[in-house]
């Protein structure tokens, strides 16, 4: 009786933001135009939080794996892979009508231990590398709309990240892994995913040169993913203007852009939460509006549900309430402004 009290509060905060009427779910306002609205997806929130799962459910009409298909998680010895939390996740979107993005094939980081506790060559890697690539994508061929292929291969410095997949494939990793995603289910939609390049500047030069060295060649490359982790001093660069002239010049190669894993960190010991969740608000609308602009992007994705299951304060040491909800499930101006710029608001 609790839970179900509990639940029809959190529906009630929800519906009424601010003390108004109640309001459309967000993917419900996101539908109406052909628009997703995404959240990354806690493995345990997922399975033993029902209120979480209820949230997730209302609100997101796109859902990402947050871990669960890196391939640390998914791949805890050669060869072997533990299907029982990624099937878990695509039987309960499915159920909820709820397109699937998935992230991530090919990162340097939540690497499995046994990767590293071999001595491989480089064509024993490409075969482990291809055969990931193939055995993941080929499992849930036709189910996975989307995938982040390759993940931060690109430095701050604008090279090439030194990992393990470019010391032993060199640079052609990168397009032999959307080759072979591709291939593996030809009609699912291939990014390339990275962080800081979501504004005009270095990183996102060196984006753009890579992608458009990929597109030149003919590479099966349809995306590219704006992470957007953002912390309060960007504000002023995350303008509507900046943001937008990322998408459009990608969009020039003919590629699609969308936002991939949105938070922004708040946390100021010298100034009050209020005022810094109303500069959240600010920043959160300025990415949904410069995405709703942009002939190239029609997805945006939140990194988590609920600040109380964000990776940020494992990272920072802060609370920070990077999310749409608060700890409590709660929603926050953030969540108006993403749904008055969904609704078409001024």
């Amino acid at each position: 009786m609790r839970q179900a009290f509990i639940g029809f509060l959190i529906f009630l905060g929800v519906a009424m933001v601010n003390g108004q009427e109640p309001a459309l779910p967000l993917r419900e306002l996101a539908a109406a135009r052909d628009f997703y609205i995404g959240a990354a997806i806690h493995t345990e929130a997922i399975k033993s939080n029902a209120d979480y799962r209820a949230l997730a459910e209302r609100e997101f009409n796109l859902v990402t794996p947050e871990n669960m298909f890196k391939f640390g998680p998914i791949s805890p010895a050669p060869g072997e892979y533990d299907w029982s939390h990624t099937d878990a996740l695509l039987d309960w979107a499915e159920a909820h009508h709820m397109r699937v993005h998935g992230h991530v094939l090919v990162w340097h980081q939540q690497q499995p231990g046994w990767l590293n506790e071999d001595t491989y060559s480089p064509e024993q890697l490409a075969a482990i590398l291809e055969r990931h690539i193939r055995t993941v994508v080929g499992r849930y061929k036709g189910r996975i709309h989307e995938w982040d292929v390759v993940n931060e291969a690109v430095a701050d410095n604008g090279r090439l990240r030194d990992t393990i997949w470019l010391r032993a494939l060199g640079p052609d990793y990168i397009a032999k892994a959307f080759e072979w995603a591709h291939e593996a289910d030809p009609e699912a939609v291939l990014y390339y995913n990275d962080y800081n390049g979501d504004t005009p500047g270095l990183k996102a030069d060196a984006i753009y040169k890579l992608v458009q060295g990929l597109v030149e060649e003919g590479v099966p490359v349809h995306g590219v993913g704006l992470q957007m982790h953002l912390i309060w001093q960007q504000q002023r660069s995350a303008t509507p203007r900046a943001i937008g002239e990322v998408m459009i010049r990608l969009n020039d190669l003919g590629l699609k852009v969308a936002v991939t894993e949105l938070d922004m960190r708040i946390h100021d010991p010298n100034r009050g939460r209020e005022a810094m969740l109303d500069l959240q608000a600010e920043v959160y609308s300025n990415v949904l509006r410069a995405c709703l602009d942009a002939p190239n992007c029609d997805t945006v994705v939140v990194w988590g549900v609920s600040d109380a299951y964000s990776w940020i304060p494992g990272f920072t040491g802060n609370d920070d309430w990077p999310l749409l909800f608060d700890e409590t499930l709660q929603p926050k101006p953030a969540y108006e402004v993403v749904a008055q710029a969904l609704a078409g608001e001024d």
